[in-house]
């Protein structure tokens, strides 16, 4: 996600501003959201704790993976063979147009598509294969969503 296209969630407008760091934003703005899936509270914890400590230029490790299993979810998403998580992007009409494209979805996924229009504010599509589609590219507040869940 493009630091300045955080400007269009209106909760956060005013934190891109003050130039705090996009993933910091984006934690404070899901932990906001009413959701099917529960938060980590371990793991936000951590994210936001990262993100302080690289602002005062602290060097600590990346975190990657969920703290813990997540077995109470209707829906599960599985990662792919080297790791990370299933979200892409899709380019189309002369790369004018961005699609964001969650994949490998099992599960209710009508809850997870409840979910990612709760976060995005943006219409969530399903395509053939249990694919979630949402217009923009919000690749990154997706990846902290489902690692903060769990996956």
């Amino acid at each position: 996600m493009v630091f300045h296209s955080l400007r269009s969630i209106p909760a956060i407008s005013k934190a891109v501003n003050a130039r705090a760091t996009p993933n910091y934003i984006l934690m404070k703005h899901l932990m906001q959201q009413t959701l099917n899936a529960p938060f980590q509270k371990e793991f936000v914890s951590k994210v936001l704790r990262e993100q302080l400590d690289a602002k005062d230029g602290v060097k600590t490790a990346v975190f990657h993976f969920p703290l813990k299993e997540t077995q109470d979810l209707p829906f599960h998403v599985t990662r792919s063979s080297y790791g990370s998580l299933p979200v892409y992007l899709d380019y189309k009409n002369g790369r004018t147009k961005t699609i964001t494209i969650v994949r490998k979805i099992k599960g209710d996924v009508n809850k997870l598509k409840e979910d990612i229009s709760r976060i995005t504010g943006e219409e969530v599509r399903l395509r053939a294969g249990d694919q979630l589609e949402v217009k923009g590219n919000h690749s990154r507040i997706l990846r902290l969503y489902l690692r903060a869940v769990g996956f």
